[in-house]
């Protein structure tokens, strides 16, 4: 099995005024909107709460950015905190954010995507991305998530006649059930990529174990196989060439 290779930069017990790019050494800005792009706290099980006032929440955020003099995508992470602030011309108050950015690195990629993948899949695995250092178990979390984008993009619906929800057990069913129609042993491999992918995401979601690295190993890795069969390499030419002749 492929192993994640990510060069390691030190977590900073203080925040960043500022930091260089870790191929170019050009100054980056960790304050920078776009570092924040995928700070969502809904994307991170790493918040708490002290009490019911919202200037109490806090929690690990994650984003990237792209270096202005290289190219190179920049991986930012750090904590931020809520708290009150207020106006004294408006006499009025409201809750602002805290960024203190604690680290930048080059940006793991943990699953290579052709550009025959669905965007609607490749948003989904870039946010497992952006959490792999800060939140492994909210990491698994999205790479579960990403086999529902998966589904979605082969047309298994999310509802039922009725219409009534169907859980991600019962789609990957369906969807086996129709490769199966086609090939029996590439449904079968389906099968067994995607519901572990599942079990991996269930587990970090309901907090039964630490999530290691291994485990994200193992559920990239599934979802890398499923698209390479879904999405094979050939592809990747064909869109090239049909890009190209686009252009005459």
């Amino acid at each position: 099995m492929r192993r994640i290779k990510i060069p390691f930069r030190a977590w900073q017990p203080n925040w960043m005024p500022w930091q260089r790019c870790p191929k170019c050494d050009a100054v980056l800005d960790p304050l920078d909107e776009n570092l924040r792009a995928e700070s969502d706290p809904a994307t991170t099980s790493a918040i708490g709460r002290d009490d019911a006032a919202p200037w109490d929440d806090w929690g690990y955020y994650t984003g990237k950015t792209t270096c202005l003099s290289c190219s190179e995508v920049v991986h930012a992470a750090g904590r931020f905190a809520m708290e009150p602030a207020y106006d004294a011309m408006t006499e009025a108050q409201e809750d602002i954010v805290n960024w203190s950015p604690r680290w930048l690195s080059h940006f793991p990629a943990l699953v290579t995507a052709s550009v025959a993948v669905p965007e609607s899949i490749t948003k989904v695995l870039s946010r497992a991305d952006a959490l792999f250092w800060v939140d492994r178990g909210a990491c698994a979390t999205v790479l579960r998530y990403a086999v529902e984008a998966f589904l979605d993009a082969q047309g298994v619906a999310r509802e039922d006649r009725d219409p009534r929800p169907l859980g991600i057990e019962k789609r990957i069913e369906l969807f086996v059930d129709q490769v199966t129609a086609r090939d029996a042993r590439e449904a079968d491999n389906y099968e067994t990529l995607l519901r572990a992918c599942k079990f991996i995401g269930n587990d970090a979601a309901h907090g039964n174990a630490p999530t290691s690295e291994s485990d994200i190993e193992t559920a990239s890795g599934c979802i890398q196989r499923v698209l390479e069969m879904r999405y094979p390499s050939e592809d990747k030419l064909l869109a090239a060439a049909a890009r190209i002749a686009s252009r005459h």
